[in-house]
C-alpha cells in the first residue's frame, strides 16, 4: 500500500514538472542551475523505478541535462569523492 500512495504522490509531481517543462527550459529559471542537476537525480530514481514512462518532456529534461558538461563534472567530482572508479555512477544506474 505505501508503494502505491508513494506512487500517487510521484504522478502528481511529475505531472506538475511536465506541465513546467511545457514552457521553461529549466527548473529554477533560464539557466542551468544546481537546481537543474538535482532535478536530474531525482528523475534517474523515477526513471529506475518505471515512472517516467508517461511524462516524455521530464525523460527529455532528463536525457538533456544527463548530456551538459556540468552533470559530467559532478558525477566526476561524486566518484572522486567516494574513490570510484570513472563510469561507476553509470554502470550502477544501468544495473539497476
Amino acid at each position: 500500500m505505501r508503494r502505491a500512495n508513494l506512487v500517487k504522490w510521484a504522478d502528481r509531481v511529475l505531472a506538475a514538472l511536465e506541465t513546467c517543462l511545457e514552457e521553461h527550459a529549466h527548473v529554477a529559471g533560464a539557466e542551468f542551475t544546481v537546481a537543474d542537476i538535482l532535478m536530474t537525480t531525482v528523475l534517474r530514481q523515477a526513471r529506475r523505478a518505471g515512472l517516467l514512462a508517461k511524462y516524455p518532456r521530464c525523460e527529455a529534461y532528463r536525457r538533456a541535462c544527463e548530456a551538459r558538461p556540468a552533470w559530467a563534472r559532478t558525477v566526476a567530482a561524486y566518484e572522486a569523492r567516494l574513490g570510484a572508479e570513472p563510469g561507476a555512477v553509470e554502470r550502477a544506474a544501468e544495473a539497476r
